[in-house]
């Protein structure tokens, strides 16, 4: 059964059905306590319409349905980023190793700000035998580039490192007619200090010392002395030659 108190509230809300209402009325008509619960139901009814009345869409609550909704938004963010960080982390992870590695083998000019780095950038060690030389050459590079194992001369020096984030490595050379420097560079395909150009090869002065490169197996490669740009193209066309 319905405590007094519900029915007679109930009743005042006109949520009864026929059966219930029918009840509640002849129960105000024997019981003052119902009559006094009945009575009380509907003046609070009364009051609350009077009193408490619908609020209007102010500017106020405006702004704070804005900050709600902005609040909501976020914290979808923060459940979606939360959910998926791990798998985020490793797309841009991705994305980072792709653009490096694109940018790596995108063959690119050796620039003028670089060319200081070819004669003291690298760490210089002695050339010991062929075998030793060798072996420098393939722990820097990979691998040993045709041209190195055709130099024509002596290899007295060997450095090697990163120019301009390539794999780079320089020979000191002795010929018959002096002292030569041979650089190998990986991933280019020029070198923005020498300008002149002759069939196959740029011409210019690196350091202030006559040399001319040239393109062979991806690496750019460097032959320079203290001679005429004849005789080291003489030299150039020896190593290519020796095929």
């Amino acid at each position: 059964m319905i405590p007094k108190n519900e029915l007679m509230g109930a009743l005042a809300d006109g949520m009864l059905d026929a059966e219930e209402r029918e009840r509640a009325e002849q129960q105000l008509k024997t019981d003052k306590g119902a009559l006094s619960e009945f009575e009380w139901a509907v003046m609070l009814k009364q009051s609350v319409r009077q009193h408490c009345r619908p609020a209007e869409s102010s500017e106020e609550w405006k702004k704070a349905k804005a900050r709600l909704d902005e609040i909501d938004r976020v914290k979808k963010a923060e459940h979606f980023v939360g959910k998926y960080s791990w798998a985020l982390c490793g797309i841009f992870l991705v994305a980072i190793v792709s653009a490096a590695v694109f940018n790596r083998g995108v063959s690119r000019p050796l620039g003028n700000a670089h060319v200081a780095g070819l004669f003291s950038g690298l760490q210089l060690e002695p050339a010991g035998s062929e075998t030793q030389v060798t072996e420098s050459v393939r722990k820097k590079l990979g691998e040993v580039p045709r041209p190195v194992a055709h130099l024509p001369g002596r290899v007295t020096h060997v450095a090697c490192g990163q120019i301009d984030g390539r794999s780079a490595v320089r020979l000191s050379i002795q010929d018959s007619m002096g002292q030569l420097t041979f650089f190998t560079i990986r991933s280019t395909t020029s070198i923005d200090a020498l300008q002149r150009v002759e069939g196959d090869y740029q011409l210019g002065l690196l350091g202030g010392v006559p040399s001319v490169a040239w393109v062979e197996g991806g690496y750019l490669l460097i032959l320079a002395g203290d001679r005429g740009f004849e005789s080291l193209i003489q030299s150039a066309e020896s190593i290519k030659s020796s095929r």
